[in-house]
């Protein structure tokens, strides 16, 4: 636009950080920072950012007297954009022309045609009768969509419509626009499912909050869903202990209270045992028969 930066002023974080810094300095440029917690310090910057906050609340609120079903407080980076795309394109109080002319150093006005009620009812049309094929006879020719304001990156013709059904934002510009919101008056509104696609609000989020929650681990010897290798121990009644009992308890055991005890029947036949020599500091394997 012809328009060179000199200097900034700006607060204290990702401006601080070397890579931005260095740029400046590449670009022959200043900069200067505020006092932590000094805000104030930056005051034409804290302005603005409060009157966009204040605006873009308004524009949430309106929608949600007219369109409660459809609008929801998680659209606020649209509603801020589209207040200050506005902001920048009327003339400013006390100036014959609008910021965006002062800074481009340019005499063209913006066409306020292009702008419309943030959430509005958009008709688009449809996507085959778009691209010139034909539909039946007695299809419908549009969907009902939301308006949210201009493409930051398509020319200003170009709207940016939130899909009711799968919550897509996508650029259009065959559409009409309901700017009084005429069309929700009687007959059959639209259906505004995003929401739950979104996962914001309905059944899909208590589905996605039930998905992250981790089932406490089981404590003590009520297991509700054994280990695999527990498994043969199903066949068991309460009352009869298993092999690992005996285990579980010997590893609750102090070092020097372990002390395996191996009892043969008179009967049995010899078996090759584990055996734990505390002289030797290791395990050795010996052979025990008859009692």
């Amino acid at each position: 636009m012809g328009v060179k930066v000199s200097h900034y002023h700006a607060d204290n974080g990702r401006f601080a950080d070397n890579g931005f810094l260095g740029d400046v300095a590449r670009n022959n440029q200043t900069i200067s920072f505020c006092g932590v917690n000094a805000h104030f310090q930056n005051g034409r910057a804290e302005k603005r950012i409060r009157d966009l906050q204040e605006d873009a609340r308004t524009v949430i609120i309106h929608t949600r007297q007219r369109w409660p079903r459809a609008i929801a407080a998680a659209l606020w980076p649209y509603a801020l954009r589209n207040c200050n795309d506005i902001r920048n394109s009327i003339k400013s109080r006390g100036k014959d022309a609008s910021p965006l002319q002062l800074f481009s150093r340019s005499q063209a006005l913006v066409k306020i045609k292009h702008f419309h009620p943030f959430g509005c009812p958009t008709h688009v049309l449809h996507s085959e009768l778009a691209s010139g094929k034909t539909l039946a006879r007695w299809e419908t020719r549009s969907r009902v969509g939301l308006y949210l304001g201009l493409s930051p990156r398509h020319a200003r013709s170009v709207a940016l419509v939130l899909n009711l059904e799968t919550g897509h934002v996508s650029p259009q510009f065959h559409v009409r626009y309901d700017d009084l919101f005429e069309t929700l008056k009687g007959g059959t509104v639209p259906k505004s499912q995003w929401q739950e696609k979104c996962y914001f609000t309905g059944a899909s989020s208590a589905k996605q909050r039930k998905r992250k929650t981790i089932p406490p681990p089981p404590t003590g010897n009520n297991h509700t869903n054994p280990p695999v290798d527990d498994r043969e121990d199903l066949h068991r009644t309460p009352s009869e202990p298993g092999d690992n009992d005996s285990a579980e308890a010997e590893i609750d055991m102090e070092p020097d209270e372990q002390q395996p005890v191996v009892q043969a029947e008179a009967n049995a036949p010899s078996e090759p045992t584990l055996v734990t020599d505390t002289d030797a500091g290791a395990p050795t394997a010996t052979t025990r028969s008859g009692p």
